[in-house]
């Protein structure tokens, strides 16, 4: 069974009942952790729950193309409302998925450059529950925990890279 989610923008990153930034620093060239993060082939590689992740449309790397990714049982389909190659970053909005947990979703990542050689990662979620009896804190949890575990295996598949 799936489940619709609502359009979201942009600006629900500040406004949404749930927020979550999750940053990672890792040692690699700005564009090799860029394709890392980019690059739906690569995401089944570095973040060991994703055991499926591809576009979904002719259009992709940009404001409008869609993508699906499985992390563990559940399938989130997505479709990017931000997208900047010279900026290194993207959101998306989810617009469905197979767990019953939001009807808004969008996230995403930034990318920035360190002076020590180094690119600070930030992801981004925003969440709004479906229902008002999914606590906050549980869902807030969740998406903390998987962020931390997933981005772990970033630094190794871009050691193995560069």
């Amino acid at each position: 069974m799936s489940y619709d989610l609502d359009d979201a923008e942009l600006g629900f990153l500040d406004s949404a009942p749930i927020t979550i930034a999750h940053h990672e620093t890792v040692r690699a060239p700005l564009d090799a952790v860029w394709h890392a993060l980019s690059d739906p082939v690569a995401w089944v590689t570095w973040f060991p729950k994703v055991k499926e992740c591809e576009w979904t449309g002719s259009d992709t790397r940009c404001v409008g193309a869609t993508r699906r990714i499985k992390i563990g049982p559940v399938s989130f389909d997505e479709r990017f409302i931000e997208w900047d190659e010279e900026a290194t970053k993207y959101h998306f909005t989810v617009t469905r998925t197979s767990l019953p947990i939001a009807t808004r979703m969008v996230e995403g990542a930034s990318l920035a450059e360190n002076d020590d050689g180094t690119v600070t990662v930030t992801w981004r979620s925003a969440i709004e529950p479906r229902s008002s009896l999914i606590p906050k804190g549980m869902i807030r949890q969740a998406f903390e925990k998987g962020l931390a575990r997933g981005f772990a295996g970033l630094q190794g598949y871009l050691d193995d890279r560069t």
